[in-house]
């Protein structure tokens, strides 16, 4: 075997093993498989939209916002847990807002992640820190 197929090898199993030992996380791509879970960066297209469209989206019946970063380990628990209980809530749209990208819209935010609930545009309920899918769900059979 010449150096070429050697190099091409040990590349090639390089990266299935990366490949394999990564854990899938919850991205704005396989999370939108489901309807009712909408990231804010991907239904606005201007910066100065956003808090328009945050306030039109938030009136539409049983919401839940996450305020989370990219960079935030517990606001990678809390994608984790919505994607997987939104398919379980038809009814309620989860609503994921980077605050790192939207600044104007989380200025009442000091601490990620936080997610709050709201119903025909009233906010209902306030969470700061992560949630098990136990207690979300708890919260949204109470709230909803």
């Amino acid at each position: 075997m010449n150096y070429t197929c050697r190099f091409s090898l040990l590349l090639l199993s390089s990266v299935s093993l990366t490949s394999c030992l990564q854990e899938e996380l919850p991205t704005p791509t396989n999370l939108a498989q489901t309807n009712n879970v909408i990231y804010l960066q991907s239904v606005v297209t201007k910066t100065e939209n956003a808090v328009t469209t945050f306030n039109n989206l938030i009136k539409q019946g049983n919401v839940i916002v996450d305020f989370y970063a990219d960079w935030c380990g517990p606001c990678k628990g809390m994608s984790a847990v919505i994607g997987q209980l939104a398919p379980q809530y038809p009814n309620v749209t989860f609503l994921k807002i980077n605050t790192d990208m939207f600044p104007a819209i989380s200025s009442s935010i000091r601490s990620i992640p936080t997610i709050v609930f709201y119903k025909n545009g009233q906010q209902v309920h306030r969470q700061s820190g992560a949630l098990t899918a136990s207690q979300m769900s708890s919260l949204i059979r109470k709230l909803f």
